[in-house]
């Protein structure tokens, strides 16, 4: 069984769904938040029959402000949305975007970690974790 595992700061979702849905929900999620993250960006993860994938949004962030880790099972997604320069000849009515440095970490079980693919374009990271072939029992034949 492949396992990605990413635990979300809210349990909002245990009143909408069924406590057996949310058992399966927190067996393939755990995410652990980095305490010097200042800002948190939002995240998608979606399972094919090939592969997961992890779809995380940084609009306004480049990509020489990311940076991918692998260690062990623990995937790990670490950046920085650097702040606009501020502006001396006009205030802020309403001011909401959000910058500063990130962490999203990801535990992933049975991945072809070697064949772990990245690529960012238009703000979204995309990162494809390739499922490892699971190997089937052995018939045993009684002579």
């Amino acid at each position: 069984m492949v396992h990605l595992k990413s635990r979300p700061e809210s349990h909002l979702s245990e009143s909408f769904f069924p406590q057996s849905f949310n058992s399966v929900i927190n067996a393939l999620l755990d995410e652990r938040r980095s305490v010097a993250a200042d800002y948190m960006p939002s995240s998608d993860i979606i399972e094919t029959d090939a592969a997961f994938e992890i779809q995380m949004a940084l609009p306004g962030v480049k990509k020489e402000d990311v940076k991918i880790s692998l260690e062990g099972e623990l995937l790990r997604v670490e950046g920085e949305k650097k702040h606009v320069e501020e502006r001396t000849d006009a205030r802020f009515i309403k001011k909401e975007m959000s910058f500063g440095r990130f962490s999203r970490a990801f535990k992933i079980g049975k991945v072809e970690s070697s064949k772990i693919e990245a690529e960012f374009e238009h703000g979204i990271l995309k990162i494809t974790l390739p499922k490892r072939a699971e190997e089937k029992p052995a018939q045993i034949q009684i002579k």
